[in-house]
Protein backbone atom coordinates (compact mmCIF):
# COMPACT_ATOMS: atom_id res chain seq x y z
CA UNK A 1 0.00 0.00 0.00
CA UNK A 2 0.98 3.76 -0.75
CA UNK A 3 0.70 4.55 3.10
CA UNK A 4 3.53 1.92 4.00
CA UNK A 5 7.26 3.04 4.37
CA UNK A 6 8.98 2.39 0.83
CA UNK A 7 11.67 -0.10 3.04
CA UNK A 8 8.50 -2.19 3.88
CA UNK A 9 7.78 -3.26 -0.31
CA UNK A 10 10.57 -5.86 0.08
CA UNK A 11 9.67 -7.25 3.19
CA UNK A 12 6.17 -7.77 2.08
CA UNK A 13 7.55 -9.58 -0.82
CA UNK A 14 9.39 -11.85 1.01
CA UNK A 15 6.88 -12.90 2.84
CA UNK A 16 4.40 -13.44 0.67
CA UNK A 17 7.15 -16.20 -1.06
CA UNK A 18 7.56 -17.89 2.73
CA UNK A 19 3.80 -18.42 3.25
CA UNK A 20 4.16 -20.09 -0.76
CA UNK A 21 6.74 -22.93 1.27
CA UNK A 22 5.54 -25.49 3.56
CA UNK A 23 6.22 -25.25 7.10
CA UNK A 24 9.16 -27.03 7.84
CA UNK A 25 10.43 -25.19 10.99
CA UNK A 26 13.93 -23.59 12.11
CA UNK A 27 17.01 -25.76 11.59
CA UNK A 28 20.75 -26.03 11.50
CA UNK A 29 21.13 -27.20 8.26
CA UNK A 30 18.09 -27.73 6.46
CA UNK A 31 17.16 -30.94 7.54
CA UNK A 32 13.75 -31.80 9.76
CA UNK A 33 14.85 -33.91 12.75
CA UNK A 34 12.03 -35.88 13.43
CA UNK A 35 10.66 -36.38 16.96
CA UNK A 36 12.79 -33.83 18.11
CA UNK A 37 9.46 -32.29 20.33
CA UNK A 38 7.22 -35.44 20.44
CA UNK A 39 3.20 -35.10 21.48
CA UNK A 40 2.73 -36.52 24.92
CA UNK A 41 1.08 -35.87 28.29
CA UNK A 42 2.74 -33.40 30.66
CA UNK A 43 0.33 -33.98 33.54
CA UNK A 44 -0.24 -29.86 33.76
CA UNK A 45 -3.94 -29.07 32.79
CA UNK A 46 -4.59 -26.82 30.10
CA UNK A 47 -8.52 -26.25 31.12
CA UNK A 48 -7.59 -22.46 32.71
CA UNK A 49 -6.86 -21.44 28.74
CA UNK A 50 -9.45 -24.03 27.64
CA UNK A 51 -12.19 -22.13 29.67
CA UNK A 52 -10.99 -18.49 28.92
CA UNK A 53 -11.04 -19.05 25.01
CA UNK A 54 -14.69 -20.61 25.62
CA UNK A 55 -15.53 -17.65 27.35
CA UNK A 56 -14.06 -15.06 25.43
CA UNK A 57 -15.86 -16.94 22.14
CA UNK A 58 -19.09 -16.76 23.90
CA UNK A 59 -18.73 -12.91 24.44
CA UNK A 60 -18.75 -12.54 20.53
CA UNK A 61 -21.37 -12.71 18.07
CA UNK A 62 -21.69 -14.68 15.11
CA UNK A 63 -20.29 -11.71 12.41
CA UNK A 64 -17.29 -11.43 15.36
CA UNK A 65 -16.83 -15.66 15.75
CA UNK A 66 -16.39 -15.99 11.85
CA UNK A 67 -13.52 -13.18 11.90
CA UNK A 68 -11.99 -14.77 14.73
CA UNK A 69 -11.79 -18.30 14.35
CA UNK A 70 -9.92 -19.65 11.69
CA UNK A 71 -8.74 -23.24 10.59
CA UNK A 72 -5.85 -25.17 12.77
CA UNK A 73 -3.78 -24.88 8.98
CA UNK A 74 -4.61 -21.54 7.81
CA UNK A 75 -1.82 -19.28 6.57
CA UNK A 76 -2.54 -16.75 9.26
CA UNK A 77 -0.64 -18.52 11.77
CA UNK A 78 2.57 -17.62 10.55
CA UNK A 79 1.44 -13.74 9.89
CA UNK A 80 2.34 -12.57 12.79
CA UNK A 81 4.63 -8.93 12.44
CA UNK A 82 6.89 -6.61 15.12
CA UNK A 83 5.89 -3.37 13.18
CA UNK A 84 3.35 -0.92 13.75
CA UNK A 85 1.61 -0.41 10.47
CA UNK A 86 -0.81 -3.39 10.31
CA UNK A 87 0.12 -5.38 7.82
CA UNK A 88 -1.01 -9.15 7.33
CA UNK A 89 -3.20 -8.57 10.48
CA UNK A 90 -5.86 -10.52 10.80
CA UNK A 91 -8.70 -11.96 13.92
CA UNK A 92 -10.39 -9.33 16.20
CA UNK A 93 -8.63 -5.90 16.87
CA UNK A 94 -9.24 -5.30 21.10
CA UNK A 95 -9.29 -1.59 20.21
CA UNK A 96 -12.81 -2.39 18.12
CA UNK A 97 -14.35 -5.05 20.68
CA UNK A 98 -16.70 -3.75 23.65
CA UNK A 99 -15.19 -3.56 27.13
CA UNK A 100 -16.66 -6.96 28.51
CA UNK A 101 -15.19 -8.61 25.34
CA UNK A 102 -11.77 -7.07 25.53
CA UNK A 103 -11.95 -7.83 29.12
CA UNK A 104 -12.52 -11.33 28.41
CA UNK A 105 -9.31 -11.51 25.86
CA UNK A 106 -7.08 -10.44 28.35
CA UNK A 107 -8.63 -13.03 30.53
CA UNK A 108 -7.10 -15.27 27.68
CA UNK A 109 -4.18 -14.27 27.61
CA UNK A 110 -3.55 -13.51 31.74
CA UNK A 111 -5.10 -18.05 31.77
CA UNK A 112 -1.93 -18.41 29.18
CA UNK A 113 0.51 -16.46 30.51
CA UNK A 114 2.38 -16.61 33.40
CA UNK A 115 2.26 -13.91 36.36
CA UNK A 116 4.97 -12.31 35.31
CA UNK A 117 4.38 -12.90 31.41
CA UNK A 118 1.14 -11.42 31.39
CA UNK A 119 2.30 -8.23 33.37
CA UNK A 120 5.15 -7.83 31.13
CA UNK A 121 2.97 -8.29 28.09
CA UNK A 122 0.44 -5.27 29.42
CA UNK A 123 3.07 -3.01 30.11
CA UNK A 124 4.30 -3.36 26.48
CA UNK A 125 0.72 -2.65 25.45
CA UNK A 126 0.80 0.18 27.79
CA UNK A 127 4.25 1.55 26.62
CA UNK A 128 2.87 1.44 23.17
CA UNK A 129 0.59 3.78 23.88
CA UNK A 130 3.02 6.04 25.33
CA UNK A 131 4.47 6.25 22.55
CA UNK A 132 1.39 8.51 20.40
CA UNK A 133 2.60 11.38 23.28
CA UNK A 134 6.34 10.30 21.87
CA UNK A 135 5.48 10.51 18.12
CA UNK A 136 2.54 12.42 17.91
CA UNK A 137 1.23 9.47 15.40
CA UNK A 138 -2.44 8.21 17.06
CA UNK A 139 -3.04 6.52 13.97
CA UNK A 140 0.36 4.13 14.47
CA UNK A 141 0.41 3.57 18.26
CA UNK A 142 -1.86 2.79 21.28
CA UNK A 143 -2.96 0.15 24.12
CA UNK A 144 -4.82 -1.45 22.05
CA UNK A 145 -4.20 -2.11 18.26
CA UNK A 146 -3.77 -5.63 18.74
CA UNK A 147 -5.20 -8.86 17.09
CA UNK A 148 -6.41 -11.97 18.79
CA UNK A 149 -7.22 -15.03 16.84
CA UNK A 150 -8.01 -18.62 17.15
CA UNK A 151 -7.09 -21.16 15.30
CA UNK A 152 -9.74 -24.04 15.50
CA UNK A 153 -12.12 -24.29 18.42
CA UNK A 154 -11.17 -24.79 21.68
CA UNK A 155 -10.85 -28.46 22.25
CA UNK A 156 -9.79 -30.72 25.48
CA UNK A 157 -8.41 -33.54 23.08
CA UNK A 158 -8.72 -31.53 19.55
CA UNK A 159 -5.32 -29.39 18.28
CA UNK A 160 -6.11 -25.79 18.69
CA UNK A 161 -4.24 -22.82 19.32
CA UNK A 162 -4.79 -18.67 19.28
CA UNK A 163 -2.16 -15.73 19.06
CA UNK A 164 -1.94 -11.96 20.02
CA UNK A 165 -0.58 -9.94 17.19
CA UNK A 166 0.68 -5.99 17.20
CA UNK A 167 3.48 -4.10 17.81
CA UNK A 168 6.32 -5.41 20.10
CA UNK A 169 3.70 -8.38 21.16
CA UNK A 170 3.60 -11.20 19.24
CA UNK A 171 2.34 -14.19 21.09
CA UNK A 172 1.61 -17.66 19.57
CA UNK A 173 0.16 -20.85 21.72
CA UNK A 174 -0.73 -24.04 20.77
CA UNK A 175 -2.80 -26.54 22.34
CA UNK A 176 -3.30 -30.16 22.30
CA UNK A 177 -4.73 -31.85 25.18
CA UNK A 178 -2.28 -30.53 28.63
CA UNK A 179 0.21 -29.76 26.48
CA UNK A 180 1.14 -26.05 25.70
CA UNK A 181 3.55 -24.96 22.88
CA UNK A 182 4.59 -21.13 23.39
CA UNK A 183 6.27 -20.49 19.91
CA UNK A 184 6.97 -18.10 17.91
CA UNK A 185 6.94 -15.59 20.58
CA UNK A 186 7.93 -12.35 20.92
CA UNK A 187 7.84 -9.08 23.45
CA UNK A 188 9.72 -5.80 23.03
CA UNK A 189 9.52 -2.46 24.12
CA UNK A 190 11.07 1.00 23.24
CA UNK A 191 11.57 2.51 25.84
CA UNK A 192 12.08 -0.59 28.21
CA UNK A 193 11.84 2.34 31.36
CA UNK A 194 9.27 5.31 32.08
CA UNK A 195 10.57 7.84 34.11
CA UNK A 196 8.12 10.12 34.22
CA UNK A 197 4.15 10.93 33.80
CA UNK A 198 1.26 8.29 34.37
CA UNK A 199 3.57 5.06 33.73
CA UNK A 200 6.50 6.34 35.72
CA UNK A 201 8.01 3.84 37.52
CA UNK A 202 7.24 1.27 34.41
CA UNK A 203 9.96 -1.17 33.50
CA UNK A 204 10.03 -4.26 31.40
CA UNK A 205 12.77 -6.95 30.70
CA UNK A 206 14.34 -6.09 33.82
CA UNK A 207 15.09 -9.98 34.80
CA UNK A 208 15.86 -11.11 31.46
CA UNK A 209 18.55 -8.11 31.43
CA UNK A 210 19.94 -8.87 34.58
CA UNK A 211 20.27 -12.91 33.81
CA UNK A 212 22.08 -12.14 30.67
CA UNK A 213 24.20 -9.87 32.01
CA UNK A 214 25.29 -12.34 34.83
CA UNK A 215 25.82 -14.77 32.41
CA UNK A 216 28.24 -13.19 30.02
CA UNK A 217 30.08 -11.72 32.85
CA UNK A 218 30.70 -14.87 34.05
CA UNK A 219 32.33 -15.89 30.93
CA UNK A 220 36.46 -16.12 30.63
CA UNK A 221 38.08 -14.54 27.61
CA UNK A 222 38.32 -17.94 25.69
CA UNK A 223 34.49 -18.52 26.39
CA UNK A 224 33.54 -15.06 25.73
CA UNK A 225 35.77 -14.97 22.16
CA UNK A 226 33.38 -17.64 20.88
CA UNK A 227 30.31 -16.32 22.66
CA UNK A 228 30.20 -12.81 21.57
CA UNK A 229 29.90 -12.99 18.09
CA UNK A 230 30.06 -8.88 16.80
CA UNK A 231 32.53 -6.39 18.29
CA UNK A 232 28.99 -4.15 18.69
CA UNK A 233 25.49 -3.93 17.68
CA UNK A 234 26.49 -0.64 15.74
CA UNK A 235 25.82 -1.14 11.87
CA UNK A 236 29.10 -0.89 10.67
CA UNK A 237 30.62 -3.97 12.77
CA UNK A 238 27.24 -5.91 11.57
CA UNK A 239 27.11 -8.83 8.78
CA UNK A 240 24.09 -7.79 5.88
CA UNK A 241 22.02 -10.81 7.25
CA UNK A 242 21.78 -8.78 10.40
CA UNK A 243 20.82 -5.39 9.16
CA UNK A 244 17.49 -6.08 8.49
CA UNK A 245 15.16 -2.73 8.49
CA UNK A 246 12.62 -4.64 10.38
CA UNK A 247 14.27 -7.68 11.79
CA UNK A 248 17.52 -6.07 12.61
CA UNK A 249 19.36 -8.19 14.67
CA UNK A 250 17.32 -10.78 15.24
CA UNK A 251 18.30 -14.11 13.38
CA UNK A 252 14.79 -15.42 13.21
CA UNK A 253 11.77 -13.14 13.23
CA UNK A 254 8.87 -12.87 11.08
CA UNK A 255 8.37 -14.71 7.95
CA UNK A 256 11.56 -16.51 9.10
CA UNK A 257 9.47 -19.66 9.61
CA UNK A 258 11.90 -22.19 8.05
CA UNK A 259 15.27 -20.46 8.36
CA UNK A 260 18.18 -22.30 8.84
CA UNK A 261 20.46 -20.78 11.73
CA UNK A 262 24.04 -22.96 11.83
CA UNK A 263 25.40 -23.27 15.36
CA UNK A 264 27.41 -20.75 16.70
CA UNK A 265 28.79 -19.48 20.18
CA UNK A 266 30.12 -21.76 23.37
CA UNK A 267 28.41 -24.82 23.80
CA UNK A 268 26.81 -25.42 27.05
CA UNK A 269 29.24 -28.34 27.93
CA UNK A 270 32.37 -25.81 28.22
CA UNK A 271 30.76 -23.80 30.65
CA UNK A 272 31.20 -24.70 34.33
CA UNK A 273 28.55 -25.71 36.19
CA UNK A 274 28.09 -22.32 37.73
CA UNK A 275 27.64 -21.07 34.11
CA UNK A 276 25.11 -23.60 33.11
CA UNK A 277 22.93 -22.85 36.45
CA UNK A 278 23.18 -18.95 34.80
CA UNK A 279 22.34 -19.95 31.42
CA UNK A 280 19.47 -22.38 32.71
CA UNK A 281 18.16 -18.97 34.22
CA UNK A 282 18.48 -16.95 31.74
CA UNK A 283 16.49 -19.45 29.19
CA UNK A 284 14.02 -19.46 32.36
CA UNK A 285 13.34 -16.20 32.02
CA UNK A 286 11.73 -16.03 28.65
CA UNK A 287 10.08 -19.76 29.05
CA UNK A 288 8.79 -18.20 32.34
CA UNK A 289 6.77 -15.74 30.00
CA UNK A 290 4.00 -18.99 30.02
CA UNK A 291 1.57 -20.46 32.46
CA UNK A 292 3.76 -21.79 35.11
CA UNK A 293 3.49 -25.16 35.27
CA UNK A 294 3.87 -25.52 31.83
CA UNK A 295 7.05 -23.28 31.57
CA UNK A 296 8.18 -25.66 34.32
CA UNK A 297 7.43 -28.76 31.56
CA UNK A 298 9.49 -26.67 28.89
CA UNK A 299 12.42 -26.31 31.51
CA UNK A 300 12.53 -29.79 32.06
CA UNK A 301 13.31 -30.61 28.25
CA UNK A 302 15.79 -27.49 28.09
CA UNK A 303 17.42 -29.08 31.09
CA UNK A 304 17.70 -32.79 29.63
Amino acid sequence: PAALPPFLTSVLEAAKASFAQPLAGISTDGQVREGLFPLRATGVTTAPILDAAREFLSTLDAAQRKKVVFDTEAVERRMWFNIHPNVFRHGLMLEDLAPPQRKAALQLMEATLSARGFAQARDVMRINALLIEITGKARDYGEWPYFVTLFGMPSADVPWGWQIDGHHLNLNFFVLGDQLVFTPSFMGSEPCRVDHGHLAGTEVFVPEARAGLALVRSLDAAQAGKAVLHRSILPDDLPPELKHPVDGRMAAGAFQDNAVIPYTGVRADALSDAQRRLLLALVGTYVGWAREGHAGVKMAEVES
